[in-house]
């Protein structure tokens, strides 16, 4: 997996324990719908102010672009992905997380 730029988690993405995965700044996550993260490792997200990490749904054309290419006709809703489900070590500095 890419540690920035714009990544697609097409149903879930799970973070084992042991495993660290970072997310460096001005990478955006897009979740199909229902998609998730399970994390029983570490997750380090490193955006900055300037360039924040940012976790969203697969329909927000604010983060990433129109992923999906339909231009206006869908629009993101709370819920729409399913989040994150943690019993490791999630950090997080500048990361913004929508629509979950």
């Amino acid at each position: 997996m890419p540690s920035s730029g714009l990544v697609i988690v097409a149903e879930r993405l799970t973070i084992r324990p042991g495993a660290t995965v970072t997310l460096d700044p001005g990478t955006v996550m897009k979740f199909v719908q229902y998609g998730a993260i399970y994390l029983s490792g570490t997750l380090i997200s490193n955006g900055t102010e300037a360039s924040p990490v940012i976790l969203t749904s697969f329909l927000d054309d604010t983060a990433g672009g129109d992923t999906n290419g339909d231009g206006a006709a869908t629009t993101p809703t709370p819920e729409y992905w399913s989040g994150v489900f943690t019993s490791g070590t999630f950090q997080q500095t500048f990361t913004s997380i929508r629509y979950t």
